[in-house]
C-alpha cells in the first residue's frame, strides 16, 4: 500500500503534536516532515515532495494562503489542505477562490481530516461541514445582493432599503419619508417577500451587505 507523504505546518508544537496523535492509526498516511512557519513549508516542500500539506492559514512570516499560492506555483503536484480558526464567511470566500485541495476548521476530527487528505491526494476537493455551512450560506447571499438591480423595486423600496443600511428603525424611517409606521411596514413585508428573506433581521443585514457591495 502506498503511504500517502504529509507535510505538517502549524508553528504550534501542540496543535501539531495532537494532530500527529490523532492520525497515528491511519496506516496510509505517514508525516514525512513538519514546518513551523510559511517560509519553511515552501522550503520543506521542494525538499520533501509530500502528497499533501496540511496547513494552518496563520502563521508567522508569510501567511498559509501565501505559502499555498507559492507551493501550487513551484509544485503544482502537491496537494494542500488548509486548517482555519476563521468563521466570517467573507473572509472563508476568498480562501475559497483559491486553488486549494481543502478547507477544514480547526474544530474538525480524526475521520474529516483524515477524509480531507485522502479526498485531496485522489484529486478531489474537500471542504469540512462547518466550512460547507457558511460557504454556502455566504454564496446565497452574494446571489440575493448581485440580482437586486434585476429586480423590480420601487423607488420607495429603494429608499428603504438604503435607509434600513444606515441603521435607521421603522419609526425613524416613517418619519424621514413622512409616512406613517404602518405603510413602512407594509414596505417591509414587500421587501420580505420580494427578496426572498426570512425576516426583518434578515432584511436589515441583506440592506446593509448590498450598501456596502454598491459603495465600494
Amino acid at each position: 500500500m502506498k503511504k500517502i507523504k504529509v507535510l505538517l505546518v502549524d508553528d504550534h508544537l501542540l496543535v501539531r503534536t495532537g494532530i500527529i496523535s490523532l492520525l497515528s492509526d491511519q496506516q496510509d498516511f505517514i508525516i514525512s516532515g513538519e514546518a513551523t512557519s510559511g517560509e519553511e513549508a515552501v522550503e520543506k516542500a521542494g525538499i520533501l515532495d509530500p502528497d499533501v500539506i496540511l496547513m494552518d492559514i496563520s502563521l508567522p512570516g508569510i501567511s498559509g494562503l501565501e505559502a499555498a499560492e507559492k507551493i501550487k506555483q513551484e509544485h503544482p503536484q502537491i496537494k494542500v489542505v488548509i486548517l482555519t480558526m476563521h468563521d466570517e464567511r467573507e473572509y472563508l470566500y476568498n480562501t475559497f477562490k483559491m486553488n486549494i485541495d481543502g478547507l477544514l476548521h480547526k474544530s474538525a476530527g480524526k475521520d474529516e481530516i483524515s477524509e480531507a487528505i485522502r479526498s485531496a491526494f485522489k484529486g478531489g476537493k474537500y471542504y469540512s461541514s462547518a466550512v460547507s455551512e457558511m460557504l454556502v450560506n455566504h454564496f446565497i447571499d452574494r446571489f440575493r445582493i448581485d440580482e437586486i438591480d434585476n429586480l423590480i423595486l420601487t423607488r420607495r423600496e429603494k429608499e428603504i432599503v438604503y435607509l434600513l443600511s444606515q441603521g435607521l428603525s421603522t419609526s425613524e424611517i416613517a418619519d424621514r419619508l413622512s409616512l406613517s409606521v404602518r405603510t413602512i411596514d407594509t414596505h417591509r413585508s414587500n421587501l420580505i417577500q420580494k427578496l426572498n428573506l426570512k425576516n426583518a433581521s434578515d432584511l436589515v443585514r441583506f440592506s446593509v451587505d448590498f450598501m456596502k457591495k454598491k459603495n465600494s
